[in-house]
């Protein structure tokens, strides 16, 4: 009988009877003339397989020892612990047959316990935990199977609630808050399977509500509402599939109307008001095309049209005008898919023409003119595409010439003549494209 039973235990393997092999692996780059050490661990042959077993030791490019541990027939058991360079710990986790089991901790490099958590069979279970460097709480989240179920909290460093998360099966779930450092809420809103569903609301430092709205399955949806700090109204309108529709009204913090809106799938459709504090009337557009085509008048605080403009498929069109204080004409200028084309005039404050310029596909084309306020020409000169080309004239209010000459692609070019009151001739010069050649 005694000799059956050293035949039976002679025959159960054990592992101190499998050969171990001592392993070294290094950097593949040199340090001081040699390659630093990275891994040490010892393995054994299970059937065919070699795997990890025994102590396991991982170090950085400059030898200092940053993983310990120990694997039994290739998984890992035990402790393991992640350090520092200055050999601090900077983790602590447990495994049990490969996977990780129980508690975790997490540190930062002076110490200070940052995070603390329990696995159960390699997955996060209970509440995980995050700290300041104090030791305060900074955040806790309940985890099942792995995922964020429950709640989730975020602190401030004073204590005070940051913010909760409620989860379900590791998605959004229920109501969000938020909280200033005081305590008062600063917003809240209300998840469904991963999408906000339901009302969002957010707050001032005060407590004052700020906006108001609703999304459905994660679409803006139904009435929106934001305020100022005094509770005062300050914008209200209607959501549909998640654009703006129908009409939007904003107000000044006294509560005057400062935007008469009508908008069509977020855009203006319709006539559109903006006003001054004062109640006049600052712009009025007629809206079409979505918001691409527009015919907008504006005026300033006394009720004054300082401007007048239209827009066709986004680009600047028509004639477009701008008045002076008074209501008196100042500038007219045309457009044609964006770009000014044919005159702009300028005109002073008694109605005068001061400028005349001629422009094609937005550049100055043609014969531009400036005026003497008696109505007389003060300068004539000529553009071709933007650059001074042809002839130049410079006038004496009397009409008379003062200065003569050509420009050849913005570059004074052959005779300029200069004359005095008289019609005497003072001076001649000659260039040639824009250097000086010849000079009494």
């Amino acid at each position: 009988m005694r000799k059956i039973l050293v035949l039976l235990l002679l025959s159960i393997p054990s592992v101190s009877l499998f050969a171990q092999t001592k392993v070294t692996k290094r950097y593949d780059q040199e340090r001081n003339g040699a390659y630093p050490i990275r891994e040490t661990y010892t393995t054994i042959k299970v059937d065919t397989t070699t795997v990890l077993h025994g102590e396991y030791k991982k170090y950085s490019y400059d030898g200092a020892v940053i993983v310990t541990g120990y694997y039994h027939r290739g998984n890992r058991e035990g402790e393991f612990l992640n350090y520092y360079e200055d050999g601090q710990i900077q983790r602590s986790t447990f495994y049990l047959r490969g996977k990780r089991q129980g508690d975790t901790k997490v540190f930062d490099d002076a110490g200070h316990l940052i995070q603390s958590g329990t696995f159960q069979n390699d997955s996060l279970i209970g509440i995980l935990k995050s700290y300041y460097p104090d030791g305060t709480i900074k955040n806790e989240t309940e985890f099942k199977k792995g995922k964020p179920d429950g709640l989730v909290k975020e602190y401030w460093t004073n204590g005070k609630i940051k913010e909760e998360i409620s989860y379900l099966g590791g998605k959004q779930h229920g109501p969000n808050k938020t909280y200033y450092d005081t305590g008062i809420i600063k917003s809240s809103i209300h998840y469904k399977n991963g999408v906000i569903d339901g009302q969002l609301l957010s707050y001032y430092p005060s407590g004052q509500v700020s906006t108001e709205t609703f999304q459905k399955n994660g679409s803006n949806e139904g009435s929106f509402k934001k305020y100022y700090e005094n509770g005062q109204l300050e914008t209200a309108g209607n959501y549909e599939h998640g654009q703006l529709n129908g009409a939007i009204i904003s107000y000044y913090p006294d509560g005057a109307v400062k935007q008469e809106l009508n908008l069509a799938n977020g855009k203006r459709s319709g006539t559109n008001i903006v006003y001054h504090p004062n109640g006049q009337i600052k712009t009025k557009g007629n809206y079409s095309n979505y918001e691409k085509d527009s015919n907008i008048d504006e005026f300033d605080e006394s009720g004054i049209l300082i401007a007048t403009r239209k827009f066709k498929d986004d680009f600047k069109t028509g004639t477009w005008k701008y008045f002076n204080e008074k209501g008196d004409l100042h500038i007219v200028e045309r457009y044609n898919e964006g770009k000014l084309e044919g005159k702009r005039i300028i005109y002073d404050n008694k109605g005068n023409v001061l400028t005349e310029e001629a422009y094609i596909k937005g550049k100055k084309h043609g014969e531009s003119l400036a005026y003497y306020p008696n109505g007389k020409i003060l300068e004539s000169k000529n553009y071709k595409f933007d650059r001074l080309d042809g002839a130049y004239t410079q006038y004496f209010k009397s009409g008379d010439p003062e200065i003569q000459g050509q420009y050849n692609r913005n570059e004074k070019d052959g005779r300029w003549i200069y004359y005095d009151k008289r019609g005497n001739i003072i001076k001649e010069e000659s260039y040639k494209f824009g250097r000086l050649i010849t000079q009494p």
